[in-house]
C-alpha cells in the first residue's frame, strides 16, 4: 500500500495548477489554485487572499475536493480532504515563490496571505499510458476481445 501512497505523491508534485471545489450555499464551487507541497507529504499547501469568498465557504464547510489532470499526460487526481488554515510565517516563507510575489505586494507578511492546507481523507488517482500506439493497441484489442482496455493504473486510497 505504501507503494500507492508514494505514487500518489509523485503525481501531486507535478501539478501546477488544481481546481479546489469549496460548498457555497448548497452548492459545489471550483476554482482553479496553484498547489504547493512540503517533503513531508501529509498536506497540500495553497497561498491564499484572506479576503476571498473561499475562506468563508471554507470555514463552514471544511470538506473540500481537489481535482487534477494534466496536461497531455493522461494523468488524473481526486482528493477529499479536510481543510485549516494557517498564519504562520515560516510557513509562508517556506511555501512563498515569485508567482506569490504577484499575488501580495508585502511578501509572506503580508496580512491578506494565509496558507490553505489540505489533509487528504481519501483519493483515487488514474497513471495512465503515455504511449499513443499502446493506447491504440489497447483499445483495438478490447473491440476485438470484448475485454476492457488496460490503459493504466486506477487506484483508491485512504490515508489516516
Amino acid at each position: 500500500m505504501a507503494d500507492t501512497h508514494e505514487q500518489f505523491w509523485t503525481m501531486i508534485k507535478k501539478f501546477r495548477t488544481c481546481m479546489v471545489t469549496t460548498i457555497d450555499g448548497g452548492l459545489l464551487r471550483s476554482r482553479p489554485l496553484a498547489p504547493l507541497t512540503l517533503g513531508h507529504n501529509k498536506a497540500i499547501y495553497f497561498l491564499v487572499a484572506r479576503d476571498s469568498h473561499k475562506i468563508e465557504e471554507i470555514e463552514k464547510f471544511p470538506q473540500l475536493n481537489l481535482s487534477f489532470a494534466s496536461d497531455g499526460k493522461n494523468e488524473y487526481v481526486s482528493v477529499s480532504g479536510d481543510a485549516s488554515f494557517s498564519d504562520d510565517i515560516a510557513l509562508k516563507k517556506e511555501l512563498w515563490s515569485e508567482m506569490a510575489d504577484i499575488w501580495f505586494d508585502h511578501g509572506p507578511e503580508d496580512p491578506n496571505a494565509i496558507v490553505l492546507i489540505v489533509e487528504p481523507t481519501a483519493a483515487e488517482y488514474w497513471d495512465g499510458t503515455r504511449n499513443i500506439a499502446k493506447m491504440v493497441w489497447e483499445f483495438a484489442k478490447a473491440k476485438l476481445t470484448n475485454l476492457k482496455p488496460d490503459l493504466g493504473k486506477n487506484r483508491k486510497l485512504s490515508f489516516g
